[in-house]
């Protein structure tokens, strides 16, 4: 290897039923465990005519990696689909939500829910999906699903029966809602794969090598102008807020008799502002002009130099916005302040 070389090392691999001593990864009595991948990296460096012959081995380093094995697990992604101006993330945006989960290959699940109010044998609460202060779930977007078992992949949409929304629930932050969703009855009522509304993992499916069992839900929010509890005092949604949205999954495990379960967090920021300070133009002592000059221009006694600065604001929600700019005193005479302030949109 050259000096200055980066060696990576990709291998790919997978939680088994069992471990080394035939005993279940996933304990019966929880459905969830910890494993640990350790990797060493040792080299032999030779030297030639100085090194032994063969060299000498070194160790270089030592790392772990624990891993979540578990039953049922869940992630929550935030995606913008409708991007108002400014762009990014700010009030007015359209946002979907998609809640990503996925199955054992060794187990079979019922009664897989977004719910609140249920107690896992891992000792999660669960508390259904909390759309967070700030966020407004979107009517006008029916929740969908999409479940693949065995390589074969089912769609549809969330009956009104199946799916749930409730503003400022017990327990929660004034601004916040829950969400829950019946995955089990929904396809129970769609006839999806043979109509018991059970996810079975590919192994006891006898689908290996199609693929794992999973699911995803998907469902829009709309970003608020305020918040209805801010932290800080300050309600405006504006630039670095942070908007987070948490969810819990559980499902009952016929394998091992069981309530499993899984919880993940997303968040949505607002962007910070941008600043941008250059010199715009210089007119030469001699008269020449020369706009937009390198970052780094030659400037020579007499010349007069036009700086400028560039703010980029995500949202118009903006308070005790003030601009101060240092010029070096002993450098430059600022005996003319003309100051020309333009408002640009987000394309300019």
């Amino acid at each position: 290897m050259n000096r200055n070389s980066e060696l990576l090392v990709q291998i790919e691999g997978y939680v088994p039923e069992y471990d080394a001593s035939s005993d279940l990864i996933l304990p019966p009595a929880t459905g969830e465990s910890q494993v640990t991948n350790r990797f060493d990296v040792s080299y032999r460096f030779e030297r030639v005519g100085i090194e032994p012959v063969g060299g000498n081995t070194y160790a270089l380093s030592s790392n772990e990696l624990v891993v979540d094995a578990l039953t049922l697990a869940i992630q929550k992604n935030a995606q913008l689909v409708n991007d108002t101006i400014p762009s990014g993330y700010s009030p007015g945006d359209t946002i979907e939500f998609a809640l990503n989960a996925q199955v054992s290959d060794y187990k079979r699940l019922d009664n897989v829910e977004i719910v609140d109010g249920i107690t896992t044998a891992a000792g999660l609460n669960s508390d259904a999906d909390i759309l967070g202060d700030g966020l407004s779930f979107l009517t006008s977007f029916t929740p969908t699903y999409s479940v693949t078992i065995g390589g074969v992949t089912a769609a549809g949409t969330f009956a009104p029966a199946n799916f749930s929304v409730t503003e400022d629930p017990s327990g929660q932050i004034l601004g916040s809602s829950r969400i829950t969703f019946d995955l089990s009855q929904q396809l129970i009522d769609d006839g999806q794969f043979g109509g018991d509304g059970i996810l079975t993992g590919a192994h006891l499916f006898g689908a290996v090598g199609a693929g794992g069992t999973t699911a995803t839900i998907r469902y829009r929010a709309s970003m608020d102008e305020s918040f209805d509890s801010p932290a800080s005092g300050d309600a405006s949604i504006d630039i670095g807020d942070i908007l987070t949205n948490r969810v819990d999954i559980v499902a009952d495990d016929l394998v091992d008799s069981i309530v499993v379960g899984d919880a993940s967090v997303a968040t949505v920021t607002i962007r910070p502002l941008s600043l941008t300070h250059q010199i715009e133009r210089i007119v030469t002592v001699e008269g020449e002009i020369i706009n937009t000059p390198s970052s780094t221009p030659n400037v020579s006694p007499g010349d007069v130099v036009t700086f400028s600065v560039k703010v980029s604001l995500p949202t118009g929600d903006v308070e005790d916005f003030v601009i101060e700019d240092f010029v070096p005193y002993s450098m430059f005479d600022i005996n003319d302040v003309n100051i020309d302030v333009q408002l640009l949109d987000d394309a300019g």
